[in-house]
């Protein structure tokens, strides 16, 4: 028989089990920004007065605060680099504390319900910040309290602060929980914590997709009652926890049914393609697809152009005098060269076929008929092309629409010749100015060597025909069977693919090279699934730093493959 005193407030269940209160002690470590902290925007605005005032706040923010916390660099950084990193922080911080945030109400009233627990907080801002912001969650009724608040000053690495945070605890390190917003302190600290207690909290600075790329959905907090969930500390309020389940259920039906009429217009658009397929002597093999019969010896290509011909003529073939007549159009339609291409022959020291495209405009501002089908056939054009010339404006500043211009080259994947017209408007520093804003805004298509030309005098043209040769010979580049071994060996013993959470470690065979129209590499896995893209894309880079690859396109790719085929 069990007995309690009035000097004890235990409470004994009858059948003996443990009450709450003697539950065992939960230890938590926090990070501040984004979790308990809501500093983004201040955080944001320091950086844009320190470093780039005369940048817009958005890609601001998406610099320093979103790309900068991808990976953890500062763990490769030199003793020197590390102290300039850490007096960096320092005075962001200090501007942010004069920039004043707010606390994450929700989240501190949930950390205040929470029992039997020991809690500390490990950021990468310093300290100044950490006490300011913790002092407005202190009143004269309840007070948080933290065991230890580490910032920057005491290192740079998070996973020497929580390891001396456990230490002083007197607890392992797999005991701790851990709660961010990055990607980066997952990374950093998945190798000294139980990765099943890294919880990420998407109210925070990356926010729910990005961190479900190193997390799975059960230890990605939505909400911030869902720490008690995580910790199983059993007092999120049931009221709560019902209607959240809710949503959660909704959203699932709503993505279940855009899913589902997504299913179906493809089915649709896949039955028509087929039945105009067959009208045109086509027919249907076992796998759905069309092939050619033997009485009308088409190949598919051939096949597939008739189809996408019979569609636009139905779409297209109309009479526009009629339909646009008393709209001002009429002089638009007859002037055929405004959304017609000039193929053109030139020979010099070779023989080059020039085709000027139009121009692509925003779909706001393009008329409807030609116009649009000229934009398509631009389109069209350039995935027929070996190079592409992309001509740009250096008296402007770069606008969003030659971003999209530049997305569709890179989607291309040809060789790339960039002209920037108007050379002789602009002096030698708004060059560096121009040259520095598209490294920045074009990174994407991986090009830094581009031709000044001015259409005015002449300067500049002939060096195109040099960088177009250039991009051709890269294009058919031998690379020696030695040379590729040699990276591929450098990169499995130094940079070998890291191990993704849920998937088996990585199995790599080889790396093979084929200089097709557009170079390709292809890295011979036992499961691709096992290779996250960022691996491929740090291949891609080192592939360019030792072969070149300064004016064409490449593409690295993981392919399946067994054993067997690679042996034998």
């Amino acid at each position: 028989m069990y007995k309690t005193t009035k000097k004890t407030s235990t409470k004994v269940i009858q059948n003996g089990s443990i009450a709450k209160n003697l539950q065992p002690t939960k230890y938590l470590i926090f990070d501040f920004d984004g979790v308990i902290g809501d500093t983004k925007n201040a955080f944001a605005i320091a950086c844009q007065q320190l470093f780039e005032p005369n940048t817009n706040l958005a890609e601001v923010t998406q610099k320093y605060l979103i790309d900068y916390h991808q990976k953890p660099t500062h763990l490769e950084l030199t003793e020197e680099q590390s102290l300039a990193e850490k007096n960096k922080r320092i005075l962001i911080s200090k501007q942010a504390v004069l920039n004043d945030f707010n606390l994450f109400e929700e989240m501190i009233t949930e950390l205040y319900k929470l029992k039997n627990i020991k809690m500390a907080i490990v950021s990468g801002a310093s300290e100044e910040i950490l006490n300011f912001g913790l002092s407005k969650a202190n009143t004269e009724t309840n007070s948080l309290k933290f065991d230890y608040v580490l910032g920057c000053e005491t290192a740079l690495s998070k996973q020497t602060r929580v390891i001396d945070v456990c230490t002083n605890w007197g607890i392992d390190t797999s005991e701790a929980y851990f709660f961010t917003d990055t990607k980066t302190d997952i990374i950093e600290l998945e190798d000294i914590l139980d990765k099943d207690k890294i919880f990420g909290c998407a109210w925070g600075w990356h926010g729910y997709m990005r961190l479900k790329e190193v997390l799975p959905a059960d230890q990605i907090l939505e909400e911030p009652f869902e720490i008690h969930r995580a910790i199983d500390n059993g007092d999120a309020p049931a009221e709560e926890r019902f209607y959240k389940n809710i949503e959660k259920n909704e959203r699932k039906a709503v993505l279940l049914e855009k899913l589902q009429l997504k299913k179906n217009k493809e089915k649709e658009e896949q039955d028509t393609l087929n039945q105009r397929a067959m009208s045109l002597g086509a027919v249907l093999d076992n796998d759905g697809e069309y092939i050619i019969s033997k009485t009308n010896p088409k190949t598919k290509e051939e096949i597939q152009k008739e189809v996408e011909k019979q569609i636009f003529d139905e779409e297209f073939n109309t009479d526009f005098d009629d339909e646009f007549e008393g709209f001002g159009l009429e002089e638009e339609m007859e002037d055929e060269d405004t959304y017609t291409e000039i193929e053109t022959t030139i020979e010099l020291e070779k023989k080059y076929t020039l085709l000027d495209s139009t121009g692509i405009r925003r779909p706001g501002q393009r008329t409807f008929g030609a116009e649009s089908f000229a934009t398509f056939r631009t389109i069209e054009e350039a995935y027929r092309s070996d190079v592409i010339c992309m001509v740009v404006d250096g008296s402007q500043p770069l606008a969003h629409q030659d971003q999209v211009v530049a997305g569709i080259v890179q989607q291309a994947k040809k060789g790339v010749v960039v002209i920037v017209n108007k050379a002789d408007l602009v002096d030698d520093d708004a060059r560096v100015l121009f040259q520095k804003e598209f490294e920045h805004k074009f990174q994407f298509i991986k090009i830094k060597k581009f031709i000044w030309v001015s259409a005015k005098d002449g300067s500049g043209i002939n060096d195109i025909w040099d960088t177009i040769d250039y991009a051709l010979e890269e294009r058919q580049m031998d690379i020696s069977r030695e040379e590729l071994r040699k990276i591929f060996n450098y990169l499995m013993k130094q940079k070998p693919p890291k191990k993704l959470r849920m998937e088996k470690r990585p199995v790599v065979y080889d790396l093979l090279y084929s200089n097709v129209k557009t170079p390709t590499f292809e890295l011979l896995v036992k499961n691709k699934q096992t290779i996250h893209w960022s691996y491929l894309r740090f291949m891609e880079n080192m592939l360019r730093r030792n072969f070149g690859f300064e004016n064409t396109d490449i593409k690295v790719k993981a392919v399946n493959v067994s054993r067997k085929q690679v042996v034998g």
